[in-house]
């Protein structure tokens, strides 16, 4: 009896337990901070093969040498070891062989259809290039009834993974269609086969090989010109590079009809060159790809000549440039040659050159204009007099690097840039950073989880100690066996019905979106957005209508090894559907797993952020005004000096910050930590004072303390014990986690602001908003009800050096150098400027500065860069006595009147440098564009 009640009494206990395992799992991960986890590898849909192909290989190596043991004497052993290894290697080979052609028989069976055709274009002209997007011009003619499917292709993407792209493509019968698929190439690929599928069947497919692959290393130069042929000359290889810089190149022919009319496919091309072709024909979407492209940094080189009255007019918009008279020229390659600086052998012959009427920024113009540059936003457009690919220039020896040569003079930094242009930058990737950034973004539990706390504080009351009371006082204590069975059934249908309405299992996202600002208030603008399901088989992801995605882990360019190695692969990794609402399918994967992908553009920066920073008499001031629809809130101020908080802004409203000089007391405190802190692990910085106050450059040390005290200010304790303490009370609750993930975010910032040398004073305004970015992406057609958005805005705050009482400061870096020439014997400023040009001693570079008129100097400093092993003369321009003054060393330090016989009437200054003492090649020694600090005041 004993045990038949002690049964009775666990049973319930029992039940209880087995239903809330079975029913509890939602429960448990609502009511637990949800999480995005790394995404798990994708399936291997060709797992068996491999198992089988790896187990046969092990069988012949281990069984190799048994039967000649078995079989032999001695004698023979030593030659079945001798022949070991290569009967081996053939073994191996033949098997690698035989799963390669079973592989590619997967991949690449033609299938004929009766009333289908099938014919593709691969690349341009049949050539293809790995490593940057090109296009597949597919053309299908049905000849037959009506067709509703989808054009397919493969894409390698390494030795074991392949990624499916699909187009869906209504046929109607007698119909023909065009379409063209933009892909980029990761891996080698010697075959495509383009398939047509209706109903996920393949109803057609054909093979097709390009005339020419191109590797990745090869930049590519995009040709537009009535003889392509002409322009030959600018392919530059291993067998052909006479500047020896390892930097090769490829001239690709195009025509106005296969010019590329997205922005992706045109960033293939380092270089677009036209010649003699009339660019107003191309259509209204190419129009705007080419236009972006050169806002963007893209390189154009426009013909003149005979092709002038072609080639000018769509750039005349750009460049002012308009087609004159042609004439004879003579032989113009002496002239170029003298611009360049390096001797060649003269062409010997006469060009005809068109008259640039309207051309600035002249480059190379001995008697007449022959190159003129203009720059475009970040690009350049080069017009030059002459036609480009016209006989005797294109036969000359030294015109294979002339335009190599003109790039590296006139501008090395877009030169640099347009290197890299079109593939993968293996140094840095900032889609990594937006992939971590969503995973870091909490996501907040349904408000629905507090019935179910409800419901589980209500069962324990009732179904424990009060149950049992109340059915002793009833003397019906037998029924314990029912009742509390019973309720733990109902409570276990009660909680699997909230979790089933609630929105416990639906999909779970986050979306970041990176807002980069300029000055100016032009936006870059990222997306990114993360996605987890319940579900574990392969889940499409989309985002809506005309939103493009890619997923954040596509590899770089893969190169496969020697024959010995199968080159097909036979997993399946991603389907890119490129319908009117563009998805992406992941492979299956455990439940909850991150898909994480970019989004192309899905919403643009609506409005403007107008921030400012001046300096006064008690420190920089900064006043900020939101003219965005966005509420910003984390804000705050990041300088080269200090940070300081600021409220949170509404829409249209404005807010004020200041870093003012440090107290008597904080700078005793910041001297007591650096005497505890030699090594320099800790040093305490303050909000709204400045810690730099001379603010000489952008050291990613300070910026880092400055970024981790405005977000996470436990982390500014100057005490040890005291900071760790902080830092472990704050580091779990859910405000300690959105402001380390903000700290997180901006940290990813601080490399790309300061210049490649850190002479550039940092001027920051940051905050974070809700309301960009807002997309709700679906997951396998199901919306995401959880939806967290974080979006960063990082704007370059306009740095104005003369403040609204007079004060002036200029800190390195916000004072533009400008080129310098002698005119009529006096020096006049010219261009700006770009980047990080250098400059040869041989030339005698000179240069300007512009200071603001009036202003009473306190101190000036110009500091050079220079390179070489003996310091270069610096001269300045004496105004008063009209000669050019010797200085003692080549860092130049001014204080007061001293300074003033140097600055004009308009307040220029000219700087010259020549060769120092006993350098005998000036041409080995030089310096980049120097800069200037100065301090002073000017009437208000």
């Amino acid at each position: 009896m004993l045990r038949t009640r002690s049964i009775q009494r666990s049973l319930p206990v029992f039940l209880l337990l087995l239903w809330l395992i079975c029913a509890g799992a939602p429960v448990a991960r609502a009511l637990a901070p949800t999480p995005m986890p790394v995404s798990a590898p994708s399936a291997d849909l060709g797992g068996e093969a491999d198992d089988d192909w790896g187990e046969a290989m092990a069988g012949d190596e281990a069984d190799g040498g048994d039967e000649a043991d078995g079989e032999a004497g001695e004698a023979d052993d030593m030659d079945e070891e001798a022949q070991g290894p290569s009967l081996r290697a053939d073994e191996h080979q033949a098997l690698v062989n035989a799963e390669e052609q079973r592989r590619v028989a997967l991949l690449h069976t033609e299938v004929d259809h009766p009333d289908l055709t099938i014919d593709a274009m691969l690349g341009y002209g049949g050539v293809i290039g790995y490593g940057r997007a090109m296009p597949i011009a597919v053309t299908l003619r049905n000849a037959g009834g009506d067709l509703d499917g989808s054009v397919c292709l493969n894409l390698y993407q390494s030795q074991s993974e392949y990624d499916r792209v699909e187009y869906p493509l209504f046929l109607a019968a007698g119909a023909e269609k065009t379409i063209t698929m933009p892909v980029t190439l990761s891996m080698k690929q010697p075959d495509y086969t383009i398939e047509y599928c209706v109903g996920g069947a393949v109803v057609a497919s054909k093979n097709f090989r390009p005339a020419e692959a191109i590797s990745p290393e090869v930049r590519l130069i995009g040709a537009l010109s009535a003889d392509p042929n002409g322009l030959a000359y600018m392919s530059l290889s291993a067998r052909n590079d006479p500047l020896l810089r390892g930097e090769f190149f490829r001239v690709i022919p195009l025509t106005a009809e296969r010019f590329p009319d997205d922005l992706d496919r045109l960033n293939a091309f380092s270089l677009l060159v036209v010649d003699g072709v009339d660019l107003r024909a191309l259509g209204d979407a190419q129009s705007k790809a080419l236009c972006d492209w050169l806002g963007a940094g893209g390189i154009a080189i426009v013909g003149g000549g005979a092709g002038a009255a072609s080639g000018y007019p769509f750039f005349e918009s750009f460049t002012g440039i308009r087609a004159g008279a042609l004439t004879d020229a003579g032989d113009i390659t002496p002239a170029l040659m003298a611009y360049l600086g390096v001797s060649e052998a003269a062409l010997g012959e006469n060009m005809l050159c068109a008259d640039m009427m309207g051309a600035s920024h002249v480059l190379a113009a001995p008697d007449r204009p022959l190159i003129a540059q203009t720059p475009v936003g970040e690009g350049l457009i080069y017009t030059a007099a002459f036609e480009l690919g016209a006989k005797p220039l294109s036969l000359w020896p030294g015109a294979s690097a002339l335009w190599q040569r003109v790039l590296l003079k006139s501008a090395p930094d877009a030169y640099q840039r347009s290197l890299s242009a079109g593939y993968d930058n293996w140094d840095y990737d900032p889609d990594y950073d937006g992939m971590n950034a969503v995973r870091e973004i909490p996501v907040d539990n349904p408000p629905d989880a507090r019935p179910v706390r409800l419901l589980l504080i209500g069962f324990v009351a009732l179904a424990g100690i009060p149950s049992y009371f109340l059915l002793k006082k009833l003397d019906k204590r037998a029924l314990l066996w029912l009742t509390m069975p019973l309720m733990a059934v109902c409570a276990a249908l009660l909680i699997w019905g909230i979790s089933r309405n609630a929105g416990f299992d639906s999909p779970v996202a986050t979306v970041y979106t990176l807002a980069a600002l300029d000055e100016d208030g032009e936006a870059q603008v990222s997306t990114y957005a993360g996605v987890s399901s319940a579900d574990k088989a392969p889940i499409a992801v989309s985002v809506g209508p005309g939103v493009k995605l890619t997923p954040i882990d596509q590899p770089r360019y893969d190169y496969y090894g020697d024959d010995r190695q199968i080159k097909t692969p036979n997993q399946l990794r991603y389907r890119h559907l490129r319908a009117d609402a563009p998805a992406i399918t992941f492979p299956a994967a455990p439940s909850w797993s991150e898909r994480t992908v970019k989004l192309d553009a899905p919403q643009p920066f609506t409005g403007t952020i107008d921030a400012r920073i001046w300096m006064e008499e008690d420190g920089l001031h900064t006043e900020v005004r939101n003219d965005t629809p966005y509420r910003l809130n984390g804000c705050g101020i990041i300088t080269s000096a200090g940070y300081a908080s600021m409220q949170d802004l509404e829409p249209g409203a404005s807010g004020r910050a200041t870093l003012t000089y440090l107290t008597d007391a904080e700078r005793k405190q910041l001297k007591d930590a650096q005497a505890a802190h030699l090594n320099g692990e800790f040093t305490p910085v303050f909000d709204g004072r400045m810690t730099d106050a001379s603010m000489n450059g952008a050291d990613p040390a300070y910026l880092y303390r400055f970024v981790d005290a405005l977000y996470l200010p436990e982390e500014s304790v100057p005490d040890p014990a005291e900071r760790s303490a902080n830092i472990r009370k704050n580091s779990g609750d859910p405000a300690g986690k959105e402001r380390r993930m903000r700290r997180d975010r901006l940290q990813q910032r601080v490399y790309l602001w300061g210049g490649e040398d850190r002479v550039q004073a940092v001027f920051r305004f940051v905050a974070f908003s809700e309301d960009l970015g807002k997309v709700t992406p679906t997951c396998g057609g199901r919306p995401a009800e959880r939806v967290a958005r974080r979006a960063l805005i990082d704007k370059a705050m306009a740095y104005d050096p003369v403040g609204p009482t007079g004060v002036v400061f200029c800190p390195r870096g916000t004072l533009a150098a400008y080129k310098a020439a002698l005119v009529s014997g006096a020096p006049a400023i010219g261009d700006a400027v770009s980047g990080r040009e250098s400059f040869s001693l041989a030339e005698q570079p000179m240069f300007a500065f512009e200071l603001p008129k009036g202003m009473t100097v306190d101190e000036l400093n110009i500091i050079g860069v220079f390179y070489g092993e003996q310091m270069p003369k610096v001269q300045l321009y004496n105004h008063k006595t009209r000669a050019w003054d010797e200085q003692r060393t080549a860092f130049i330090n001014l204080k007061g009147k001293a300074a003033s016989p140097y600055i004009g009437p308009d307040g220029r200054l000219y700087a010259g440098y020549v060769p120092g003492e006993n350098v005998s090649a000036p041409g080995d020694y030089g310096l980049q564009a120097p800069y200037m600090t100065l301090t002073g005041r000017v009437k208000p």
